[in-house]
């Protein structure tokens, strides 16, 4: 069984009207790490596989401020097209950072200018049954947080005031995370644990 993940990448602009499109590339050895050998990743480049079995949109740009960057409005426009594929055919999809943040975006969270950079406690909220803590440390690049999602939502990591770091959308195959697992010095099982587990239960997401 091959493991058809797309990334969809950042796009920065290098130079004027230059723009390319990047990949971390610990975020393609952490998906080594959390599928296994048997993976084969595509870089978004005009079009999804109907064949993919993931989707992820990676971390990078800007959701939240008016689109008056090229770069972010062609981000956008990327990630919209990934939503609206993965809406259509069912697919999951997996939004790290500005990835959750796009998710958020489009079903109408509240969002709140405030920077969380560093390392910082979440705080299990909705119990799954590989949380053996109900506190763990993750890192932060953002300068935007979670405040309110809706109720088609369940909220399972807070922050300490309260900011959402990891959800799951009840009705679709929708997962965010707030802190970047691929940025981490040595990979960890935690968050291997939670992108499997979603992957594999999809919409019965439940403890």
């Amino acid at each position: 069984y091959i493991m058809n993940v797309t990334i969809i990448p950042t796009v920065r602009e290098v130079y004027k009207n230059q723009f390319e499109y990047s990949i971390d590339r610990k975020l393609i050895k952490f998906l080594k790490f959390v599928f296994g050998k048997k993976l084969k990743i595509a870089i978004y480049d005009g079009d999804i596989n109907k064949n993919t079995n993931l989707i992820i949109l990676s971390g990078g740009n800007d959701v939240l401020k008016k689109k008056t960057h090229k770069k972010d409005l062609l981000r956008f426009k990327i990630d919209l097209k990934a939503y609206k594929f993965c809406s259509r055919y069912k697919k999951p999809l997996l939004g790290i950072c500005h990835g959750a943040q796009f998710i958020g975006y489009m079903n109408n969270f509240k969002f709140e200018k405030k920077k969380h950079v560093g390392n910082h406690k979440v705080f299990v909220k909705y119990k799954l049954k590989f949380f053996k803590n109900m506190s763990f440390k993750v890192n932060s690049f953002h300068n935007n947080i979670i405040k309110k999602t809706n109720i088609q939502t369940k909220n399972i990591c807070l922050a300490k005031d309260n900011s959402i770091e990891l959800f799951k959308l009840h009705k679709k195959k929708m997962l965010g995370i707030m802190w970047h697992p691929e940025r981490c010095k040595n990979f960890r099982t935690i968050d291997k644990k939670i992108i499997k587990y979603f992957y594999e239960v999809g919409n019965s997401f439940s403890g």
